[in-house]
């Protein structure tokens, strides 16, 4: 019996002294928008009022508000109503199907998170609520 809570006890202790495996790192500018930055294997690096991260981010200090963990990517939707030929992706890379623009992607795609790919290849993550 004793040697059973001992085992429980350490095991309990061993748990709660796991820090925790966070995903994201949020930067949020003072004007609210927010950069997403891969936590894993991040290093950052300030070179005078500059915030250099190891993926090429750069951001200036002065114009930071906050910064923060999260389990969740800070994924905002972004305007491509301009863009004609939009393939949209789930998160895991499969195509979904081909719209005449992001506006029609949006109308037909159920709820869910989804990359939208134009034409001329340029790529954007976007909710549909």
């Amino acid at each position: 019996m004793k040697k059973a809570f001992l085992f429980l006890f350490a095991l309990c202790t061993y748990l709660s002294t796991q820090a925790a495996d966070y995903k994201y790192l949020i930067i949020e500018s003072n004007d609210g928008t927010k950069t997403t930055l891969t936590a894993v294997g991040l290093t950052l690096t300030f070179e005078g009022s500059t915030l250099k991260a190891s993926d090429g981010t750069t951001l200036e200090l002065t114009t930071l508000s906050r910064m923060y963990f999260s389990d969740v990517s800070a994924i905002t939707n972004v305007n491509l109503s301009s863009s004609k030929g939009v393939t949209a992706y789930t998160p895991a890379g499969i195509k979904v199907g081909t719209y005449i623009d992001a506006e029609d992607a949006r109308k037909q795609l159920p709820k869910g998170i989804y990359i939208l790919e134009e034409a001329n290849k340029k790529t954007y993550k976007s909710v549909i609520r």
